[in-house]
């Protein structure tokens, strides 16, 4: 038996497409073959709760076993997500002018 982890941005119950759906499928086969199965995924039902914690929805469960798949759910934080995402937008910009000012 082997263990076996999978990081996905969303899982079971939301609504997978493409490689979401693949995951899904490997990860039950594995482990009906008796593998110790885990999926590391969001709490996000939705991809809009990601940046729309208003009307994106959430899944309360923190770990849930699913078809003998072990499902760790991690928190969305949309506030850092935010405040990390405009600093390295602004830092970025910041250090292209920088170069660009001193070396062109």
């Amino acid at each position: 038996m082997k263990k076996i982890a999978f990081i996905t941005p969303n899982y079971y119950p939301s609504i997978l497409t493409g490689s979401g759906v693949v995951v899904m499928k490997l990860a039950e086969e594995l482990a009906k073959l008796g593998h110790d199965v885990s999926v590391i995924t969001s709490n996000a039902l939705t991809v809009r709760y990601w940046y729309d914690p208003m009307f994106g929805k959430k899944i309360n469960k923190r770990y849930e076993i699913h078809n003998k798949v072990k499902i760790y759910r991690l928190s969305c934080n949309q506030l850092y997500s935010s405040i990390c995402f405009i600093s390295l937008k602004f830092f970025g910009k910041l250090a292209k002018n920088f170069i660009n000012s001193r070396f062109m």
